[in-house]
């Protein structure tokens, strides 16, 4: 039950609802603390007892009479609630997603014929039974449950979250919330909401539930859709005030948030800026390089680009410009340092080689 909540111009209405006092054209975000435990409504006027007892004066004459048959065997309100849920749990009432048409007196056709249907049928069957033996009733559309996405760490409510549920009042008590869907035994539940995609098609072929890359893929770009929501169509004055709060600055005139806008700019593109250069700056130099060209330094020669290893030492022989021996050690070691097994022997071969040329 809502006790507390940040959103302005919003109020609990009569039905436990909270209300806001003009139409919600965009997104917005609040915070709420609500109480699982609660009592509410525990006198209920004349008016309101003769409203959520009212059931149409003709039709579902065989539902009438089972209900205030079994009211009258329970012997208390709450002991006959317990009934029709066990009858719901003992008999062989099915959950489907595709139950038959009822047609005239539905409710009839629903608890004594057809015995399938989803949670609008089984909270409409309930209330109807309540309402029969006098108990005020009503039915309460919604949703229940969702999915915890692990990487935003939200709860994602889809519309296939719809669901259908009842409260029934009773003395001392209040409102009660009452699920008759519920009470359905598991065995008899033929199709669930990943089953009943495409006309069961899914099922048909093995694809009851998405493979877990699909939905680790979907759960990623729910997080970005949230925080694009969030972070940039939820950007307004609100959100900009905390930001500043943040920041240390209370009650922000336009200076510093003119101040505050271009510093932010200037920040990004010196960010943007610094990963650019770590991105594409040139590798760093290896030690075996770093030998070699102490090598190259001293036959007096310029390398020329694209010139191999190879191609250099067949150029300084025949320059005649070093030893054969020493062009021959440096080269071998050289290529084995850079392109050889990662090890320190060559590179070490490498530098004795290069300081023995005098």
């Amino acid at each position: 039950m809502p006790q507390d909540w940040s959103i302005e111009r919003a109020f609990m209405g009569p039905q436990q609802q909270l209300v806001h006092v003009t139409p919600i054209e965009q997104r917005v975000a609040y915070k709420v603390v609500s109480y699982t435990d609660h009592v509410v409504q525990t006198d209920l006027q004349a008016i309101y007892r003769k409203w959520y007892t009212k059931i149409p004066d003709t039709g579902n004459p065989r539902s009438v009479e089972l209900a205030r048959q079994m009211r009258e065997n329970a012997g208390s309100d709450a002991a006959y609630i317990n009934a029709v849920l066990a009858k719901f749990h003992d008999e062989e009432y099915f959950y489907t997603l595709q139950p038959p048409a009822l047609g005239s007196n539905p409710v009839d056709r629903f608890l004594f014929d057809t015995q399938q249907g989803f949670c609008e049928h089984y909270a409409s069957a309930f209330a109807f039974m309540m309402r029969s033996a006098g108990i005020p009733a009503r039915v309460v559309l919604g949703y229940q449950g969702g999915e915890v996405n692990p990487l935003g760490g939200h709860l994602i409510v889809r519309q296939s979250d719809a669901h259908a549920w009842t409260e029934v009042w009773l003395e001392g008590y209040g409102w009660r919330r009452v699920d008759p869907t519920a009470a359905v035994a598991p065995e008899r539940i033929e199709y669930g909401v990943q089953a009943a995609t495409l006309d069961g098609i899914g099922e048909t072929w093995g694809f009851t539930a998405p493979s877990q890359f699909l939905q680790d893929l979907a759960m990623t770009w729910d997080v970005l859709n949230a925080k694009w929501n969030e972070w940039i169509l939820g950007y307004g004055p609100e959100t900009q005030n905390k930001f500043m709060e943040w920041l240390g600055m209370d009650d922000p005139d336009w200076r510093k948030k003119f101040l505050l806008l271009v510093g932010s700019v200037v920040g990004f593109i010196l960010i943007i800026s610094a990963f650019m250069m770590l991105r594409y700056r040139p590798p760093a130099k290896d030690r075996a390089f770093i030998l070699y060209n102490k090598f190259v330094r001293k036959t007096d020669l310029q390398r020329r680009v694209g010139e191999t290893a190879g191609e250099f030492a067949v150029r300084a022989l025949a320059e005649d410009k070093l030893p054969v021996d020493n062009v021959n050690s440096v080269t071998v070691a050289y290529l084995d340092a850079r392109y050889g097994p990662e090890n320190d022997i060559a590179l070490s071969r490498l530098k004795t080689a290069v300081a023995a040329i005098p």
